[in-house]
């Protein structure tokens, strides 16, 4: 073999040689570039060192039954005048069946003459507004409104947690527990 074709089989096995074991560099990252665009992300937790109830104010209407007592009044009949109607009218009525009622049936007459002239006398009394008077009584009235009430409700909690020593403040939804999951970025500067 001559010696060029020697250079360039030599050369050739080189360049094949340096091709596999070369790496290409334009791959790996420049780490402060990867923390600029947050690729150093990680995860951690914070400790929770005191949590505060967020309360927020709201109105709800809430049914409530009120009562009082009213005063009512009615016509009631006099007790002592129906009764002093039926008999009066039982006596009529008597008089009336006995003026009827000859011989043995007079005394039939009179007792049935005395009594329907006690019950007609006693209805009538009773109808009669003559006879009536006003009669009072207190009723229990009772009736159910809604009245607006206000009432405090957790909305969130107010979270101190820390981290590296340094104290931080955040808002949640949820009481976190004892630890704050926590997403840390790594920026270099």
């Amino acid at each position: 073999m001559n010696r060029n074709t020697l250079i360039l089989v030599t050369g050739l096995l080189a360049a094949l040689a340096f091709g596999v074991n070369a790496r290409d560099y334009s791959e790996i990252a420049d780490p402060l570039e990867d923390s600029i665009y947050g690729l150093d992300d990680f995860a951690d937790r914070g400790r929770v060192v005191q949590v505060d109830p967020v309360y927020e104010a709201y109105t709800v209407n809430r049914p409530t039954t009120e009562c009082w007592t009213e005063q009512h009044s009615a016509s009631v009949a006099r007790p002592d005048r129906r009764v002093a109607a039926g008999i009066i009218g039982g006596i009529l009525g008597g008089v009336a069946g006995h003026q009827v009622g000859h011989g043995r049936r007079r005394n039939a007459a009179t007792a049935a003459g005395s009594i329907l002239g006690a019950v007609i006398g006693y209805n009538v009394a009773g109808r009669n507004t003559r006879y009536q008077e006003p009669a009072y009584y207190d009723k229990k009235v009772c009736e159910t409104v809604d009245r607006p009430v206000t009432e405090e409700r957790i909305s969130g909690y107010r979270v101190e947690y820390e981290y590296q020593n340094q104290i931080f403040v955040i808002h949640t939804e949820r009481h976190p527990g004892r630890w704050v999951p926590l997403t840390v970025n790594v920026t270099a500067i």
